[in-house]
């Protein structure tokens, strides 16, 4: 399988510390890749390089191969991308949100907007403002923004924070479904219960890559005697 995203040596400094040091990964296409760690790892960090919300101190990122940065950028259309608290419009419907991400992205046809609303069980909510929705309801929303688009490789910062037991089942099913049909989900999470569900596990810490290998081995995901007090595990 070829490699959708690749890094070398990337590095993230701000002043004399190092957010992320020398962390060179592979995502082959088609696979259910899982980053990760505890809070402070450098997770987030690695997220806002792959998604071009920050840029490295050092190294290189391949997106589909691209390496020159204006390239990088035109590939990363390809991706979808969710963080972990995504942001709406509070007073505007779900329909709405979703319509505004739309044209946002330049993506033509309005049925595009029902087509995802019904991928993610929000049809029959559409009309409710988002202020007032569930955090279920929430990350169900933004699922359906990364997925405007039809984008083939997905980056979901902790897709299960804030979830019910139920809310966590129904999410590890419908990224399972995602990645059946053909989409590369990339998942950073200090959650063993979505790590688990990964083909392959990388796992940081203090901004170091400590483990990379299959999601089977003990030492792939936190345990909760490493676990801080607060992390949800």
């Amino acid at each position: 399988m070829d490699a959708v995203i690749e890094t070398r040596g990337l590095t993230k400094r701000y002043g004399g510390f190092a957010a992320l040091d020398d962390v060179s990964i592979s995502v082959r296409r088609g696979e259910i890749f899982g980053l990760v760690g505890d809070n402070g790892a450098g997770k987030s960090t690695l997220f806002k390089l792959l998604c071009g919300l920050a840029f490295p101190t050092e190294g290189e990122m391949r997106l589909f191969g691209a390496h020159e940065r204006g390239e990088v950028e035109r590939q990363r259309a390809r991706i979808g991308c969710i963080i972990e608290s995504p942001g709406f419009y509070p007073q505007l419907s779900i329909e709405k949100n979703l319509e505004c991400c739309r044209i946002q992205k330049g993506v033509p046809g309005k049925d595009a907007v029902a087509r995802l609303l019904d991928a993610v069980e929000l049809g029959h909510a559409k009309s409710r403002r988002c202020k007032d929705l569930s955090m279920g309801m929430k990350q169900r929303l933004g699922l359906a923004m990364a997925l405007m688009g039809e984008p083939e490789v997905l980056i979901l910062d902790e897709p299960v924070n804030g979830l019910d037991p139920s809310g966590i089942v129904e999410m590890r099913t419908f990224l399972q479904q995602l990645n059946r049909e053909g989409n590369t989900i990339v998942l950073i999470t200090h959650d063993n219960s979505i790590a688990v569900r990964a083909q392959r596990i990388i796992r940081l810490q203090d901004g170091r890559i400590i483990y990379d290998g299959p999601s089977d081995d003990p030492r792939a995901v936190v345990q909760p005697s490493e676990a801080g007090e607060g992390d949800t595990l």
